[in-house]
C-alpha cells in the first residue's frame, strides 16, 4: 500500500522578457518562446530529467501557446528514491539553473518561475515549494465541504 500524496507543479517562462532598459531594441534577439524552446530541447535530452516526458503516472502537459509545463498526479508515491520522481525533482532543479544562470545574465532578468505542491494523506501534511516569484502558479487552498 504505502503513503500516497497527491503532487502538482508548473514551470513558466512570461511570455514577455523584461529586458534592462539599457539594452537597445534593436540588440534585443532572444524571446521568451525561444529560451522556452531551448529549455525543453534541455530536459529531453537530459538523463536525469528525460523520464518525465515519457512517464504516465500523472498528467504532464507542455503548453507551448503559454510556454509552460504543468505535472498533476492523484495517489502516487513521492519517494524521491523513485526514478519516476527523482526525475520530476530533477527538472524543477533545472528549471532553478535556468533562474540564476539568467539572474547573472547582464542583458534581461529570468523569465523561468516555477511552483510545487503536495499534500499527503495527513491532514497537516502539506508541502509548497516555490522560486522567482512562483507563489501563484500552483498552490494549496483549504476549503468546507458537505456530504
Amino acid at each position: 500500500m504505502g503513503y500516497r500524496s497527491d503532487v502538482g507543479y508548473k514551470i513558466k517562462f512570461d511570455k514577455e522578457l523584461e529586458w534592462l532598459p539599457s539594452i537597445p531594441v534593436e540588440a534585443r534577439t532572444i524571446t521568451s518562446k525561444d529560451l522556452f524552446n531551448t529549455f525543453l530541447a534541455e530536459a529531453k535530452s537530459r538523463e536525469d530529467t528525460k523520464l518525465c516526458f515519457e512517464d504516465d503516472d500523472g498528467v504532464f502537459k507542455i503548453d507551448e501557446d503559454n510556454l509552460a509545463i504543468s505535472f498533476f498526479a492523484s495517489g502516487v508515491k513521492w519517494y524521491e528514491s523513485y526514478p519516476d520522481v527523482d526525475c520530476h525533482e530533477s527538472l524543477l532543479n533545472l528549471a532553478n539553473e535556468w533562474i540564476y544562470q539568467h539572474e547573472d545574465d547582464e542583458r534581461f532578468y529570468s523569465p523561468v518561475r516555477w511552483g510545487f505542491c503536495r499534500i499527503g494523506e495527513e491532514n497537516d501534511d502539506l508541502e509548497e515549494r516555490n522560486n522567482n516569484e512562483g507563489y501563484d502558479l500552483i498552490y494549496i487552498t483549504k476549503s468546507i465541504e458537505f456530504a
